[in-house]
């Protein structure tokens, strides 16, 4: 019975174009013998073997155009790639020649046989692959928002970590999805990729992430991570903040900052105080340990402070120069 669930929830939760190649393969199976039946040794025949040898030829073709894409090539490397051999599995067995003598062991006759049991064999691995993979779902359907909320609904209950890390998907779908909602309403990019860096940085996970324009990424990391005093921080093993990367005629150089400054207080509050609410947001790191976060904060504290449009007071900053 927790098969037939599991391959009950897997044809749910598949594709809508992954369940017509699952379909049409299975049907395939059953009409390759009775078209190579119908059409053996007629040359009158021969085109609608042609045609019948093609068809999976080009639904494989279609299958991977549509599918080798940045957002979906690790999910489609395996399974849609064994979907992909059984039809071109399929397309060589019609193009196998028939053999003129009724010989068991003729070549075109094993060739047959190898070609439909590998077809088999390859069917069922790719079952048992969507099967142990169930969570898989296609949004692309709905609008942004709507897709959004679904897929927090789906990691509510599929992501591995939930429990572990005590998440809250009710807060995230409460903060996360009026934030789209706006984003679509607009239909602004740049917004709605600001959602989702915001939500994947919830996790503190490497493995959740999402693919966008790079470009319009680029633009929303810049926004929300910008660095307009022309400095950054680092935390040295003395637990000092110094300044470093300090540019030439910025903010930071003339308020009397340089590269090895140490940095006391941000706007009238201690350094560490104020890296406390810092959130790291990088699109290519997913700081799993919070001591690797904590090595991070002094970096993003300038960039965050900017987004924020706080002041840079010079006689704010409490500032020791370790060098000139």
């Amino acid at each position: 019975m927790n098969i037939i669930a599991s391959i009950i929830l897997m044809i749910a939760s598949t594709e809508k174009l992954t369940r017509f190649i699952l379909l049409f393969t299975l049907l395939w199976f059953i009409a390759t013998p009775v078209i190579k039946k119908i059409t053996k040794n007629s040359k009158k025949k021969r085109m609608i073997r042609g045609f019948a040898g093609a068809l999976p030829f080009i639904l494989c073709i279609v299958y991977a155009a549509i599918n080798i894409h940045p957002a979906t090539y690790q999910y489609f490397a395996l399974r849609g790639g064994l979907l992909c051999l059984i039809l071109l599995m399929l397309s060589g067995t019609m193009w196998i020649p028939d053999s003129k003598k009724e010989r068991k062991l003729h070549i075109s006759n094993v060739l047959n046989g190898l070609m439909m049991c590998g077809g088999a064999v390859t069917y069922l691995a790719a079952v048992i692959c969507l099967v142990n993979n169930t969570y898989v779902a296609d949004y692309s359907e709905l609008g942004w928002a709507d897709s959004f909320s679904c897929m927090i609904d789906t990691m509510s209950e599929s992501y591995v970590s939930r429990n572990y890390k005590n998440i809250s998907f009710d807060e995230l779908k409460a903060k996360y999805v009026p934030m789209a909602k706006e984003a679509e309403k607009n239909n602004d990019k740049k917004e709605f990729a600001k959602v989702l860096l915001e939500y994947q940085y919830e996790f503190y996970d490497s493995h959740i992430w999402f693919s966008q324009n790079s470009s319009i990424l680029s633009q929303a990391e810049e926004e929300l991570v910008g660095n307009d005093y022309g400095l950054s921080m680092y935390r040295i093993s003395s637990g000092d903040s110094i300044a470093v990367m300090v540019e030439e005629d910025s903010q930071a150089e003339n308020a009397g900052i340089h590269n090895g400054t140490v940095i006391k207080e941000w706007n009238g509050t201690d350094v560490d105080e104020a890296m406390q609410d810092v959130r790291c947001l990088d699109y290519w790191y997913q700081f799993e340990v919070l001591e690797n976060e904590a090595l991070m904060k002094p970096i993003f504290l300038p960039m965050t402070a900017a987004l924020k449009r706080q002041s840079f007071n010079p006689p704010e900053v409490i500032r020791q120069l370790i060098t000139e």
